[in-house]
C-alpha cells in the first residue's frame, strides 16, 4: 500500500495563483519568438538551450538601474524546449523590458553566461535610447583582470544599457490577399538592396526611410532586368546595430528615446 506523503499546507488562494491559467502570470507559449499581445497580455519568448536561470524586468525608464517588477521563469512551467517563455496581463505599447539570463561561465566552451548583465531580447523591434550607451560595460568579463575574458565581472550593467520596448503594431492587410502561387511556379530571391539600381523617384524613398512607410516599386537587376515577374511590395525600415529587427530611430521624424 502506498504511503501517505505528508505535505505542507498551502492558503487555497496562493495555491490557485500559482496553478490558474487565469492568474496575471502564465505560463505562455514558446511560439512566435519576441513578444506577442494575445488575450489581453504580452507573451514573451527567448530562446537559451544552456541557460539555467531566466528572468523578464520591466523598467519605467531607459536610464533606471532599478526595476518596477521581476518575472523569475520556472525551468519546469516557463520552458519549452529550449525556449523560455511566460505571458504577463496588461503590458501595454511602449513598456521597457530585459532579460538575466545565467549558466555557465566557461568562455573556452563558448558559455558567457552572467546574471549581472542586462540583455536584449534578440527579437525586439525597439529599443529605448540611453544618453549614453556604454559598450564595454556590457562585456562579460573584468576587462582589468590579467585573465582578461576569462574573468568574469562583478558589475551590474543596467543602468547604462538600453531596454527593449514593446511595440504593438498590427497591420491592416484590407482587402489584401495571399497570391497563393503553388510553391512548384514560387521563387524566393533574395536579394541586397545596396547592390540594385536605386528605386524610382516615385517611390517615395526618402518617405519610407523617415517614416517607415511601405513603398511599391519593381526592383530590377543591374542591366534592367526584373527579378520577379509580379509586382511586389518591399518595406523599407532601416534597422539597429544592435538588434536585427529593431527599427533605428534616428531615421524616424518623431523618433523618441523610447
Amino acid at each position: 500500500m502506498a504511503a501517505l506523503i505528508n505535505l505542507p499546507r498551502r492558503d487555497l488562494l496562493e495555491y490557485l495563483s500559482d496553478t490558474s491559467e487565469s492568474a496575471e502570470v502564465r505560463a505562455g507559449s514558446p511560439l512566435p519568438l519576441g513578444t506577442q499581445e494575445s488575450g489581453g497580455g504580452v507573451n514573451f519568448a527567448i530562446f537559451s538551450r544552456n541557460a539555467s536561470r531566466v528572468r523578464l524586468e520591466f523598467f519605467n525608464l531607459a536610464e533606471d538601474a532599478a526595476p518596477i517588477r521581476l518575472i523569475e521563469f520556472d525551468s519546469a512551467r516557463n520552458r519549452t524546449g529550449d525556449v523560455w517563455h511566460v505571458w504577463v496581463k496588461g503590458i501595454a505599447p511602449g513598456q521597457l523590458y530585459a532579460y538575466r539570463v545565467d549558466g555557465p561561465y566557461q568562455p573556452s566552451q563558448g558559455h558567457r553566461f552572467n546574471f549581472r548583465r542586462l540583455l536584449l531580447d534578440p527579437c525586439a523591434t525597439a529599443i529605448s535610447q540611453p544618453p549614453q550607451w556604454d559598450f564595454p560595460s556590457a562585456r562579460g568579463y573584468d576587462p582589468s583582470s590579467p585573465q582578461h575574458d576569462l574573468t568574469i565581472s562583478n558589475l551590474d550593467n543596467s543602468g547604462l544599457m538600453p531596454k527593449c520596448v514593446f511595440a504593438n503594431e498590427p497591420f491592416d492587410w484590407a482587402d489584401d490577399k495571399p497570391l497563393r502561387h503553388p510553391w512548384s511556379e514560387t521563387i524566393i530571391y533574395e536579394a541586397h538592396l545596396r547592390g540594385l539600381p536605386p528605386p524610382p523617384p516615385e517611390a517615395q524613398w526618402r518617405l519610407a526611410v523617415d517614416t517607415f512607410v511601405e513603398t511599391p516599386f519593381d526592383l530590377s537587376a543591374p542591366g534592367g532586368e526584373p527579378l520577379l515577374k509580379y509586382p511586389q511590395t518591399y518595406l523599407l525600415k532601416p534597422r539597429s546595430s544592435a538588434i536585427l529587427l529593431a527599427r533605428k530611430p534616428e531615421y524616424a521624424k518623431k523618433g523618441s528615446s523610447k
